[in-house]
């Protein structure tokens, strides 16, 4: 086999085309995506789920709240305006709340007074139904009369029942939020916190931009302390998105300049020369220039985290470049560039075959992170491998002596002694015994699907936002129902038969709170029913209403009463509703007119627990059109079914490829193969006896300990004309620096990242220390 002679001109095209592409992103300023939710996959199946899901998480990437502690409301007031200060007129931040002007609860008073004979609680509308005239009647004389009662928010003759001023009440007590003077504040025993509301302009394109708000709001926080407040809690996605990003560049430099370093300095302790490191970084290069560039032909916003993973293809990627270097070791033959390539393309090609399968497995699988991680590793994979096979024997025509380090000899000395499968039955009963340890390991798994692992918070503002989802009684995020109808109305009545279900969960302590717009808009049936019940019980010839004011001494104001509630014949709709500013914090829960009907979100908050999920999922099978969304329970269900799929694929995986092998080693097939399997086998027995509980990163691992160490075996099994020694050392440099790559990855404080790295780095470990003991004699 000989490589073709175009292969150098077309990776020259492909290294510029890279290099432009690199170059045009940052004269554009083109950013990395950093939200944490482009790394969950899109429910293809239900297009109208994802909609729902992007829109509410638009609607909270914009936000950021500030609650400032303090015993006394004048202090934390302070400390509030000392916040938004630092916070108003700075580059992102559109609008600030720390005080609120003019009479709030009289917005919503006037707002909804010209439809108050449409709007009863369902308390209201039980008492009516079913409560006597004298009863009625003696409510509303005590109320009148009492000097401690609820105040009264419209005149005697708009409601003499109260029942306006009730449900206004009423519903204003479902927030814990207050006015006292002009600040915004919640309860919370003895103390006050002060809420101050942040609006951005949305989220930032870049990471410059998104440290530069988050810098922002520190500040704030800063200045707040120094203002006096006793405590500050923040609660915002920017916040967790800076944070995770400045993880992911940390581990990425981390990763990516400690694999650089260990192969650099382990290439010069080999080989004491700077030309077998220089040929086998110029490949590493050009694969990392190739995997940045062509990726943003398929992904033009790639994820932080594809970077912090892709830095592991360091020490996968110097593998082809490694083995050809190494011919130089052999001190029996003279150095041949283009024979040395000749030697080695067969095992070059399917060390590349088997490698690209295992990370292709990660492009099947329909989480967006994957396929990128997958597009980005096997385009650095691709560029390496071309590196070596078209560059390097070009630049390697005359090598310089080599005066080998300490390592062939030690290597040299450790061959002799290895182990061998052929050779007694130590090494037989040794793997009996580590297969029984294993097997019993993996009887003791329990796998761990839960898809926060990918995205690892951090705690302090895990735990922040939850005390300030509980201080304000906000929805949780990823957590609601979705409803859909052929019409509004529709919509609405379907939204009330659920809001009735959900007032019995929550008696019931599955829910904390739920948000719908048909607690702020009844439907059009429901406004004209409570209309039409307050005519006929209150408001009629001869009603309730002409006997209180009769008793009051008023009979004239009766008919004053009657003719404003014959004359409110005016619905209220949701577009009405809409186009009033109180309705703009809850205008993501209306979806409106789709390409299938119209739709809207009942958010959920203080879900917890299986129990309850049952329980909201039952709930929703009970209403037409209405759909339970628990984003993440249904994306780690769909991570565990495809942990489970792929787990199951791993025996025939292995059987397909043994298929591949023995087309090209024939009876030696096993030989090649069986180091990886036991490998795996091993490495999930280990899992199982440290209590870490595998996961689809972990599977993942094993399906790239397939693709990659089964190369080990390879070169030890394929290697007609290499000395085994010479085999040795090349698989032994290029095994220590893909430890050295997946061990980093290891380290990382994404939870899966680290679960993929630590069973990787298992597999290729044991893989390679397995390899030598299937050496046969008819491989040198």
């Amino acid at each position: 086999m000989k490589p073709s002679r175009l292969l150098p001109a077309v990776l020259a095209a492909l290294v510029v085309l890279s290099a432009v592409l690199l170059v045009r992103d940052f004269i554009r300023g083109t950013g990395y995506e950093t939200d944490l939710l482009a790394l969950l996959p899109t429910d293809r199946r239900r297009p109208l789920v994802s909609q729902a899901i992007a829109r509410m998480g638009e609607a909270g990437a914009r936000k950021v709240v500030l609650l400032l502690k303090h015993k006394d409301l004048e202090s934390a007031g302070r400390a509030a305006d000392a916040a938004a200060a630092a916070l108003k007129g700075r580059e992102g931040v559109t609008h600030v709340l720390s005080r609120v002007d003019g009479d709030v609860f009289g917005i919503g008073r006037d707002f909804y007074l010209p439809f108050r004979y449409r709007l009863l609680s369902p308390a209201q509308r039980e008492r009516l139904l079913k409560e006597s005239d004298a009863g009625l009647l003696s409510r509303a004389t005590e109320s009148l009369y009492a000097l401690l009662g609820p105040p009264r928010l419209a005149p005697l003759e708009s409601d003499p029942f109260g029942l306006f001023s009730e449900r206004l009440l009423e519903a204003a007590s479902l927030s814990p939020l207050r006015v006292d003077g002009s600040r915004l504040t919640v309860r919370d025993g003895g103390d006050v916190w002060v809420v101050v509301f942040v609006d951005l302009s949305g989220q930032a394109s870049s990471i410059s931009q998104q440290q530069a708000l988050a810098a922002v709001i520190d500040g704030a926080v800063l200045a707040a302390k120094t203002a006096g407040a006793a405590e500050v809690l923040r609660s915002g996605f920017i916040l967790h998105s800076d944070r995770a990003s400045r993880q992911a560049q940390r581990e990425m430099w981390l990763i990516g300049t400690g694999s650089a370093l260990g192969i650099m300095l382990l290439m010069l302790a080999v080989f004491r020369s700077l030309k077998p490191m220089a040929l086998t970084m110029l490949s590493i290069g050009v694969g990392c220039l190739i995997a940045a560039g062509l990726s943003r032909l398929f992904f033009p916003h790639m994820h932080m985290l594809t970077f912090v993973f892709g830095s592991s293809i360091i020490g996968v990627a110097e593998d082809y470049s490694v083995h050809y270097v190494s011919g130089c070791a052999d001190p029996n033959r003279p150095w041949d560039a283009e024979g040395r390539m000749r030697e080695i393309l067969p095992s070059l090609w399917l060390a590349l075959v088997t490698t690209v399968a295992g990370y292709a497995a990660l492009a099947l699988l329909p989480f967006p992170i994957l396929r990128e991680m997958a597009v980005f590793s096997l385009l650095g994979l691709l560029g390496a491998w071309l590196a070596t096979v078209a560059w390097l024997p070009l630049l390697s025509r005359r090598m310089p002596a080599i005066q080998l380090g300490p390592l062939p000899g030690l290597l040299e000395r450790v061959w002799a002694r290895w182990p061998r499968f052929d050779r007694g039955w130590g090494l037989k009963a040794t793997l009996a015994v580590l297969l029984v340890l294993s097997v019993w390991g993996m009887t003791r798994l329990r796998p761990d699907d839960d898809v926060r692992r990918l995205f690892q918070s951090a705690p302090d503002l895990v735990r922040e936002q939850g005390r300030v989802e509980t201080l304000l009684r906000l929805p949780g995020a990823g957590t609601f129902f979705l409803l859909s109808a052929p019409d509004e109305q529709a919509l609405l009545e379907r939204e009330e038969t659920l809001s009735e279900g959900l007032e019995e969960a929550r008696r019931q302590g599955h829910i904390r709170d739920f948000q719908g717009v048909s607690q702020f808009v009844p439907s059009l049936r429901r406004q004209e029913a409570d209309a039409a019940l307050q005519w006929r019980r209150l408001y009629r010839e001869g009603g309730l209403a002409s006997r209180l004011f009769a008793d009051l001494g008023s009979p004239e104001v009766a008919a004053l009463a009657r003719g404003q509630a014959q004359a409110a014949t005016r619905s209220l709709t949701p577009q009405t509703w809409l186009d009033a500013p109180l309705s703009m914090p809850f205008r993501s829960l209306w979806m409106g007119k789709t390409a299938s009907g119209w739709a809207s979100v009942v958010a959920l908050g203080g879900v917890e627990g299986a129990p309850a999920a049952r329980a909201l999922r039952g709930l929703a099978a009970r209403v037409p059109g209405t759909v339970f969304v628990d984003e993440l329970s249904d994306i780690s269900s769909l991570m565990g079914s495809f942990r489970a799929g792929i787990a199951r694929l791993l025996i025939p995986g292995y059987l397909l490829v043994a298929l591949v092998l023995y087309f090209a080693c024939g009876a030696r097939t096993w030989r090649v193969l069986l180091p990886a399997a036991l490998a795996s086998v091993f490495t999930l027995g280990f899992f199982g006896l440290t209590g870490r509980n595998p996961d689809l990163f972990c599977i993942l691992g094993l399906v790239l300990t397939l693709g990659m160490g089964i190369d080990y075996g390879i070169f030890f099994q394929h290697g007609e004309t290499d000395d085994p020694r010479v085999a040795l050392l090349s698989s032994s440099v290029a095994a220590i620096t893909t430890w050295a790559s997946f061990g980093l990855l290891a380290l990382s404080q994404t939870a899966a990242l680290q679960s993929f790295g630590l069973s990787t780095f298992l597999g290729i470990l044991l893989s390679w220390l397995l390899a030598p003991c299937f050496h046969s004699a008819e491989a040198v």
